[in-house]
């Protein structure tokens, strides 16, 4: 399953309109606003900034973070537990 990571401002785009940079906010409405196919695996907030991580997964990853107008996307390498 491919996994896509990008950055996006919390002040846009349409999609978070409205939230102001508000965290709680902006999860909502990713959450809800993700396309089937996008599986949101992780939000991260950057302190002191109005930008947070965001790592998705599915067939639709790559298309939703262009929607959320994300930069620096990059395809994630995927692994499971690491042997000893």
């Amino acid at each position: 399953m491919p996994h896509w990571y990008g950055v996006i401002d919390t002040g846009s785009p349409q999609i978070i309109d409205g939230c102001n940079g508000n965290p709680r906010c902006v999860r909502e409405k990713i959450m809800e606003h993700a396309p089937q196919g996008a599986n949101v695996r992780s939000i991260v907030w950057f302190k002191g900034k109005n930008a947070a991580a965001v790592t998705v997964e599915g067939p639709a990853a790559r298309e939703y973070l262009d929607a959320l107008e994300a930069r620096d996307v990059a395809e994630l390498e995927v692994s499971g537990p690491l042997d000893r």
